[in-house]
């Protein structure tokens, strides 16, 4: 199943037609796979990838993934890393992860 176009189109300048070299790691992850490798949407407009920043805060394994073309980021939490990357395959293939509105770079919180 494909990945969902976000409404809002993004007008960043990151996008890039190379070809990234995968391995085997995520395949058993594909839709993260194409969150973070597809350089186009199904009908062919260019996609900006998103990228995915996983980092321990505690006892916690937590996940940032930055959706460029909403623009948009999410976190998922999980007690360990199996079930991180599970909850991020799950969330983006069913389009139930809670996106936030990215703020931009040195955005002030309120």
């Amino acid at each position: 199943m494909p990945l969902k176009k976000p409404a809002a189109p993004s007008s960043g300048n990151g996008w890039s037609s190379g070809t990234i070299s995968t391995g085997t790691l995520l395949t058993a992850f594909p839709t993260l796979l194409e969150f973070l490798t597809l350089p186009t949407w199904p009908d062919g407009s260019r996609r900006e990838r998103g990228t995915l920043l996983v980092f321990v805060d505690g006892s916690a394994w937590k996940a940032c993934l930055k959706d460029k073309n909403g623009p948009r980021v999410c976190f998922v939490t999980s007690s360990d890393l199996d079930g991180l990357f599970l909850a991020i395959e799950d969330g983006l293939d069913r389009d139930s992860l809670d996106w936030r509105a990215d703020r931009p770079q040195g955005g002030q919180r309120r």
